[in-house]
């Protein structure tokens, strides 16, 4: 039965029977059927009874167990819970997991992330960045011990040499350790962070100027043409196609059949492999159609890659890129400038297709709300009209008359985000 008396010092090693003492305001001495001596203080919360305990006696005396009660009755005054206060106090103390190296932390958060990422050369772009850059100086590290000196060693030597590539790893580095964060691997502020942080302990980055994409003017894309279709490679179908619906590599490269409508003269191209993330219904010329058609007479499957490459899959994506560098030596041209560069230069020009109509054949982004709120047609009869156009321009040339051609400036607002 326990005692309301308060206990004395002396009381407390002469207890000789097991139970509970009070000592009074929640503090109790614990005496086990063993005869070891405690201290616990009682409470009562939202209804229920709980138990704390605060050491032996042997610990603690009975003046020390005294004020470690009254501490207990104080967060309860300020509407704490003294047990979740104890735990909250010591997981903050308890000591951080070292085994998990930053590599780890980096492959757990990409393979979170990639679903969400629009292409498989995305996770290339990132492993290949964190094996190149970060990997070799704290990819062993564990997670927990990385500071600001790990980070500058990271980015110090990369970050006026190749300053996009640098600020791309400093991101990612920085996502990680948040992730590390999260998942409680680590604690503190993160030292990859950016603002009031590393632009303070790096140089300024020089401002430059955007590099655009190498192409051929328009008028010299006949006589390309016309190279390429003495050629019966696959290479040069894509290239050829390439050009004429001003697609990117990537869409055509991973073009199937299943996705060309002849009767329709389209080709639906799925979100996923559009920059962005929306389908696009390319309108197809009678020269476009062509070259799928000299295309399915070698097909490997009917829903396989329209321009597979020599063994399995599809074509390789430098190989337009090595064409086009073949025919063209010594010029800076790339396919993405010949094929949408070109076409836009040509259609502001002299198309006298308004840029809306042009905007969709290239797939842009729409950057102004209100206008991508009242668009309700992707104008598709009027573009196919303007792919017939730029064939002809790729196939045929510009007539003479053309240059004396004088065509008002489109006052139209820009509404891309790029020509990319």
């Amino acid at each position: 039965m326990q005692r309301v008396d308060k206990l004395t010092t002396t009381r407390c090693r002469q207890i000789a029977r097991p139970g509970y003492y009070n000592d009074g305001g929640g503090l109790y001495l614990r005496v086990s059927k063993a005869l070891t001596r405690s201290w616990v203080f009682r409470y009562q919360r939202a209804g229920q009874t709980h138990e704390m305990g605060l050491g032996a006696l042997y610990t603690h005396s009975l003046g020390e167990a005294r004020k470690l009660a009254l501490a207990q009755r104080q967060l309860l005054w300020r509407g704490l819970d003294p047990l979740a206060e104890r735990r909250q106090l010591q997981s903050a103390r308890r000591p951080l997991p070292a085994g998990k190296p930053f590599q780890y932390c980096a492959e757990q958060y990409i393979a979170l992330r990639e679903d969400g990422w629009r292409s498989d050369k995305h996770r290339q772009d990132w492993e290949h960045s964190l094996k190149t850059h970060v990997y070799p100086v704290i990819g062993k590290l564990p997670v927990a011990t990385i500071d600001d000196a790990h980070i500058l060693a990271v980015l110090e030597p990369i970050w006026k040499t190749i300053p996009e590539t640098a600020s791309r790893v400093r991101g990612r580095i920085e996502n990680i350790l948040d992730w590390a964060t999260v998942k409680k691997l680590r604690s503190g502020a993160n030292p990859a962070r950016w603002k009031g942080h590393l632009e303070l302990l790096l140089p300024a980055r020089e401002k430059r100027q955007p590099k655009h994409f190498g192409t051929l003017h328009y008028r010299e894309l006949a006589a390309l043409f016309a190279e390429l279709a003495g050629d019966d490679s696959v290479t040069a179908a894509a290239l050829s196609f390439t050009l004429l619906t001003c697609a990117r590599s990537k869409e055509v490269l991973g073009a199937v059949w299943s996705e060309i409508s002849r009767a329709d003269r389209m080709w639906s191209v799925p979100a996923e492999r559009m920059k962005g993330g929306r389908e696009h219904r390319c309108a197809l010329s009678t020269e476009a159609l062509a070259v799928l058609d000299r295309m399915w007479t070698i097909r490997r499957s009917d829903d396989g890659y329209v321009f597979p490459g020599k063994h399995t899959g599809k074509l390789s994506a430098r190989a337009m890129l090595d064409l086009l560098k073949k025919l063209r030596p010594g010029v800076a041209v790339t396919v993405h400038g010949c094929a949408r560069a070109a076409f836009e230069t040509w259609g502001a020009e002299l198309s006298g297709f308004p840029m809306e109509i042009r905007d969709l054949a290239l797939a842009h982004i729409v950057s102004d709300k209100v206008v991508e709120a009242y668009r309700r047609t992707d104008q598709l009869a009027r573009r196919r009209q303007l792919a017939q156009l730029w064939a002809d321009v790729c196939t045929k040339g510009v007539p003479a008359e053309d240059d004396n051609v004088v065509t008002l400036a489109d006052r139209t607002p820009a509404i891309r985000h790029g020509a990319g």
